[in-house]
């Protein structure tokens, strides 16, 4: 076929939204600066305490301690976790959180039971902070917590790890995922 016939195309106006998809995603202590590949620990009884910030990771693993008398003297019962969701991305997101639990605590693990444990699906999950009234269990934070049936005592030890898929038109970008064990001294 030959020619010099010209094919037009009519076209129209869209609103459809750009996105770019993140280069780099991680979980982090804030949106930029401080601590990347780490998430922080609170203890929450009648108040929230912050013990661990993020200081005590290197390269997405971290050790953390507390005191098992004074969690105990404090009549703390959980353990809330705070995470940043970092990513470069532009366009509509998603945030989907996980904590998860490689080894449980003696006498604590993760809730389950909805809707006091539930994921904050957004990608500040910083401040954890306690119930109004206080009930021990942390509001905030990435949702889920580590509730204590009873104290802990020394030794004792949990090891747990967050990561946040990040979702992009369609598409799932999978964070870092740090760890940290937690040992009441």
């Amino acid at each position: 076929m030959s020619g010099g016939g010209k094919f037009g195309f009519a076209g129209y106006a869209s609103s459809v939204e750009t996105i770019v998809p993140p280069a780099t995603q991680s979980v982090a202590t804030s949106s930029s600066g401080n601590y990347d590949n780490a998430f922080t620990i609170y203890q929450v009884g009648s108040t929230s305490l912050q013990f661990e910030s993020g200081s005590g990771f290197t390269s997405g693993s971290g050790v953390a301690t507390l005191s098992a008398a004074t969690f105990n003297s404090r009549r703390d019962r959980s353990m809330g976790f705070g995470a940043y969701a970092r990513n470069n991305g532009t366009g509509t997101v998603t945030y989907s959180w996980t904590l998860a639990e490689t080894t449980a605590f003696s006498t604590g693990t993760i809730c389950t039971i909805e809707p006091t444990c539930a994921y904050n699906q957004i990608q500040d999950n910083l401040t954890v902070n306690t119930t109004t009234p206080a009930s021990g269990d942390p509001d905030g934070g990435v949702g889920l917590f580590v509730k204590f049936s009873s104290g802990p005592s020394a030794l004792d030890y949990g090891v747990y790890t967050v990561k946040c898929a990040i979702i992009y038109g369609g598409t799932t970008y999978n964070t870092t995922t740090p760890t940290c064990t937690i040992t009441f001294t």
